[in-house]
């Protein structure tokens, strides 16, 4: 018994010391007031509050208790739509809210939420889902749905709305536009589903688009995630093409993580640079710890045999807040959530091993 205790602790070190982190997570599900238990998106507001997007729910949590915004027929100013895809706190404190059904701006001061109501020139209200939401320097608002690209200026309470067309080819590469960045020089990238990678010009309203060719015959790159590192690095996850390091000043790229799935399955929904180059990955296998400059990877899996371990293997989210606590958002386990704080006791779980405790009561 001795000896796994201390290849446990042995383990528990080497993760922690090689990655700081240690992987010992609390969860927080329906029974603990979640809404609902497949969580898309995730962000820590300026007050300090996390929010959670799901399946059924936006959820506000204060560290004790979840305060949730849904759908409610015969209440004004509530939600209209409760399947929630993507959260946003722009520079003058305001929530964007995007849902498959739109986008909903919250008020505080009120605890009420407005459609976003906004029309383009030719009409075009968004009415769909709302994949990505974030500001650029000037202060416009990037929307990326899939159903195109838009931009509000709020200047002007001007709206645009930008499309795929075949026709022209400094047009966005694809209509789903998945994820949307605003990199440290101003640029704004759009990453976008069975399209790839484009750069908006400002000086000719239209796009620099650059053809990364898809690893698999006969596919095209479907970027769900870009962001752009303490290096300088753009950084993009995809769907199946692994992690692609790219570099903006020759166009050229480096793949990583390829033999995670043989079936071409990657899904790296989100990228989190942990500290410099170390990127925790949210894929459809589990949580990934990426050392760039090891090439070397750890990927952490839920185990029903330990009560501290990552509650699903669908990761959709990563946030890391003020405090530097991480929470991570799955498809079927709801949150979880590691402390910044280190255990001044470790945990031991019942193992599916003979040389481990044979259950969860200890006297």
């Amino acid at each position: 018994m001795r000896k796994f205790y201390n290849i446990a602790f042995l383990l528990l070190f080497i993760i922690t010391e090689t990655y700081g982190i240690s992987f010992s997570f609390r969860h927080y599900k329906v029974e603990d007031g979640l809404s609902e238990n497949s969580v898309f998106c995730s962000l820590q507001d300026s007050k300090g509050f996390m929010w959670f997007g799901t399946k059924e729910g936006l959820n506000r949590f204060d560290g004790k208790n979840f305060v949730v915004f849904h759908r409610e027929a015969n209440k004004k100013n509530s939600l209209e739509n409760s399947y929630v895809h993507s959260l946003y706190e722009d520079q003058h404190k305001t929530i964007w809210v995007g849902t498959e059904g739109g986008i909903y701006l919250y008020d505080y001061i009120k605890n009420s939420f407005r459609f976003f109501d906004k029309k383009t020139s030719d009409n075009i209200q968004i009415r769909q889902t709302a994949s990505t939401i974030t500001e650029d320097k000037n202060g416009n608002i990037w929307m990326g749905t899939s159903d195109g690209l838009f931009r509000y200026n709020k200047k002007s309470d001007k709206l645009y709305r930008y499309y795929h067309d075949p026709n022209n080819p400094k047009s966005l590469l694809a209509n789903y536009a998945n994820t949307v960045m605003c990199d440290s020089n101003g640029d704004v990238w759009i990453g976008t589903l069975n399209g790839g990678l484009s750069k908006f010009n400002p000086a000719t309203n239209q796009f620099i688009n650059y053809n990364i060719a898809a690893a698999k015959a006969g596919s095209k790159l479907s970027v769900l995630k870009i962001i752009e590192d303490s290096q300088g690095n753009l950084i993009l996850g995809t769907v199946s093409d692994g992690l692609i390091f790219f570099d903006r000043k020759n166009a050229k790229t480096e793949r990583y993580l390829m033999d995670i799935s043989e079936e071409w399955i990657y899904f790296f929904r989100d990228v989190h640079e942990y500290s410099p180059g170390v990127y925790l990955i949210g894929s459809e296998h589990g949580l990934i710890v990426f050392e760039h400059y090891k090439n070397e990877y750890k990927t952490i899996k839920a185990s029903p045999s330990n009560a501290n371990s990552l509650s699903d293997n669908a990761i959709y989210t990563i946030y890391k807040d003020k405090e530097g606590g991480l929470w991570v958002g799955s498809y079927f386990g709801g949150v979880n959530y590691i402390s910044p704080k280190p255990y001044i006791f470790e945990m031991y779980s019942p193992q599916e091993t003979t040389n481990s405790i044979s259950g969860k009561a200890v006297s």
